[in-house]
């Protein structure tokens, strides 16, 4: 009966090896801490083909005794849009991804020409209502030229829609020990012959589609929280002003 037992397990083993050789050795989530905070990031698929989109889901967790205010729209109902979108928007992206191509430089997102989607980064500025038109009145009589009315009515338009958008997506208490992971979102452009669940996984899985992969290879990601203050500045930070950012994570793009 030995005998058999061995041949049998030999036979079964080689089934065994390729299945985790198929599975592939890289890890599909890793995290990174940097004092009380904790930052996880997880890839829905460590696969892709080129022209599609990326599915991540990026925890935080307060590891403090005080609670946490959490601003980032990642975790209020928006895409993550990462670092390089910060100089092109009225809001401030402070926990976002990187990832590296195959030749070891930076993707950057693709901020124009891009597909159409809703998310509360697009700013509309639309035809001025009774408020804005008695400012329109006041501005114009006061003196001011074309451009300096150009500049206070988009400057106030933009307020009063962050004003509606935090309103929406509200401000989130994190209490000491808690967690909170980034808000499903899909960019809703998907071909409607896939299967829902393709499109959009939910469980916190938020689509990349500003990430352009144009070429095979394999690339890494990571998620970073930054909240350090400028040099002028760094007399104020908190323990809350910290950077941390997790371990890459290698994802492979295909043809």
């Amino acid at each position: 009966m030995r005998p058999r037992l061995i041949i049998a397990v030999l036979f079964l083993a080689p089934c065994a090896f390729s299945v985790d050789r198929h599975a592939g050795a890289e890890p599909l989530s890793a995290t990174g801490r940097t004092g009380p905070l904790d930052v996880e990031l997880s890839l829905r698929k460590s696969r892709v083909k080129i022209g599609q989109s990326l599915f991540v889901k990026t925890i935080l967790k307060n590891l403090s005794k005080k609670p946490l205010l959490v601003t980032e729209w990642i975790f209020r109902g928006s895409d993550d849009l990462g670092a390089e979108w910060s100089k092109n928007s009225d809001v401030k992206i402070q926990t976002y991804v990187e990832i590296v191509d195959p030749t070891g430089n930076a993707l950057k997102p693709a901020l124009y020409g891009l597909r159409p989607h809703v998310n509360p980064f697009e700013i509309t500025i639309s035809t001025p209502d009774a408020e804005e038109s008695r400012l329109l009145a006041i501005w114009k009589t006061a003196g001011l030229d074309d451009k300096e009315i150009d500049a206070r009515y988009r400057k106030f338009a933009l307020e009063r829609i962050a004003v509606k958008r935090d309103k929406k997506y509200p401000l989130i208490h994190l209490p000491p020990g808690g967690s909170i992971q980034s808000a499903s979102w899909c960019s809703g452009t998907a071909s409607l012959t896939r299967p829902a669940e393709i499109i959009c996984p939910g469980n916190g899985y938020a689509e990349l589609p500003f990430f352009i992969f144009e070429h095979p290879g394999i690339y890494r990601i990571r998620a970073v929280r930054d909240f350090r203050l400028g040099k002028d500045l760094r007399k104020y930070e908190d323990e809350w002003c910290v950077k941390v950012a997790t371990k890459w994570i290698a994802f492979e793009v295909t043809r």
